[in-house]
């Protein structure tokens, strides 16, 4: 696999941030749930990929929220 970076993890972070938004439309219902696991499940996914994975700020980006370095 080739060398990810921040710009990559953001990419795939927003992505999900995008498809959570989608579903959370459609099953308004379930919007808490959704987004709860939705964001786990890729955390979880692309967890271990590089030592220097921050686990705790993809997760919040997967849920919307954008911080700095």
């Amino acid at each position: 696999m080739p060398k990810m970076t921040r710009t990559h993890y953001n990419l795939i972070a927003d992505a999900t941030n995008q498809i959570i938004a989608m579903f959370s439309e459609l099953l308004p219902e379930n919007a808490p749930v959704i987004k709860a696991k939705a964001a786990q499940l890729m955390t979880d996914a692309v967890a271990g990929t590089t030592s220097q994975f921050k686990a705790d700020r993809f997760k919040g980006r997967c849920l919307g929220i954008r911080q700095g370095r």
